[in-house]
């Protein structure tokens, strides 16, 4: 039995880690689907850009639910919960597309992203915990690595798929998806995943937590900012391509947006290498002070120096969601689960940030200046590094 434990153990990681690449085919989806819904169903900007509303709003809505349910149920009915809504989700583009009404396209994406959200909120806190918690950080970005390596596949292939589709056949990339994740669903439910209780896990809900645990709070600020980071250099990279390449071609302007993803990928994979020999907490303080670097002479240098800053912004950015993340549920004990809702619903900075970064942009007739948002946001992360993350409760105090 003794020598079996081992190989089950990394069977076990091995599927949990498979989450990580399967929410990555529905969340990098969406800005492909803003282009295609605004070119086919004439759509302003602002009603394209309401896939990220409602896809971030399921997020934000539905992530204390998610802790709360998990807590009764499991990690591994949290798993599968998420498994069926986004199969669900992905299942509903069919009639959608058949019905051809724009709100029941967003409906089944604010059901996507709820399915997102028990999965990020399970299958995050469980690899942490799935092993010996020395190097939970490092376990949790090699399985986020393999959530770049779907974001890479996902806008390399689904964009070739979906925009050399009519639009009558927009579904079946989600149908391929659904079924992919209705098979695992029937896999985990099959599957003895290794029994996680946090100690003393209390079922009550302690929405005071934020006030026991400062280091959480400030992590909860972190994912906000990182993720309105994120969402912002990727939103407005090709405007950013645009305004320092004049004349380049949709497809070339592509080519480096694709680049941004594999970079990212590659980081992820980096950056679980260098944990070995790096503590997380430095390693996340040189990537956000370079990135406050890199994005400074985005804005400064011309032409394609500046593209090639932006480009490299994504390989620093790669390890960070991660790390904050598990930085953040380090030394919270019952609340665990619920802490993680808090961090998942912290990805509404998504939705936040960006709008700013436009309105900063329109005012300034330049896309360069928004980006300062981001520098402030890489500033922030860089204080947690430092000194945010220190576990200090103040139970009893």
């Amino acid at each position: 039995m003794n020598q079996k434990q081992p190989q089950t153990h990394v069977i076990i990681v091995g599927l949990v880690t498979s989450l990580f690449f399967m929410w990555a085919l529905g969340s990098s989806i969406n800005g492909i689907l803003i282009k295609h819904f605004r070119d086919t169903m004439h759509l302003s900007l602002f009603e394209a850009g309401l896939i990220d509303t409602a896809f971030y709003l399921g997020y934000f809505i539905i992530a204390i639910p998610a802790g709360i349910i998990t807590r009764k149920i499991g990690y591994k009915g949290g798993i599968i919960v998420g498994l069926l809504l986004f199969a669900t989700g992905s299942f509903l583009f069919y009639p959608a597309t058949n019905i051809g009404v724009y709100s029941f396209f967003l409906l089944a994406l604010w059901i996507i992203a709820g399915g997102l959200t028990f999965l990020e909120n399970c299958a995050g806190t469980y690899i942490t915990k799935l092993g010996d918690p020395i190097f939970a950080v490092r376990r949790l970005n090699l399985a986020q690595s393999f959530n770049g390596l779907g974001l890479v596949l996902t806008v390399y292939f689904g964009g070739r798929v979906i925009f050399g589709s009519k639009s009558e056949n927009v579904y079946v990339p989600f149908l391929i998806i659904g079924s992919m994740v209705l098979v695992l669903s029937l896999i985990f439910m099959f599957t003895k995943l290794p029994p996680i209780q946090d100690k003393s896990d209390s079922p009550t809900l302690n929405l005071n937590i934020l006030f026991k645990y400062p280091h959480l709070r400030y992590g909860v600020i972190g994912i906000l900012c990182y993720l309105g980071a994120q969402t912002g250099i990727w939103g407005y990279f090709l405007y950013v391509v645009n305004e320092k390449i004049p004349g380049i071609s949709n497809i070339q302007a592509n080519n480096y947006y694709s680049l941004c993803f594999l970079i990212f990928t590659l980081g992820r994979f980096s950056s679980t290498i260098f944990m070995r020999y790096i503590k997380p907490t430095k390693l996340l303080n040189v990537y956000a002070v370079t990135n406050i670097f890199l994005l400074i002479l985005t804005i400064v240098l011309p032409h394609m120096f500046s593209i090639y800053a932006l480009i490299a912004v994504n390989f620093f950015m790669s390890a960070m969601y991660p790390t904050i993340f598990s930085l953040s549920i380090q030394g919270v004990g019952q609340d665990t689960k619920i802490a993680a809702s808090f961090l998942v619903m912290a990805i509404i900075g998504g939705a936040i940030f960006p709008p700013f970064i436009g309105l900063i942009a329109d005012k300034s007739g330049s896309i360069l200046y928004g980006l300062i948002i981001p520098i402030l946001c890489f500033v922030y992360v860089s204080f947690f590094a430092i000194r945010g993350h220190i576990i200090k409760s103040t139970v009893g105090m």
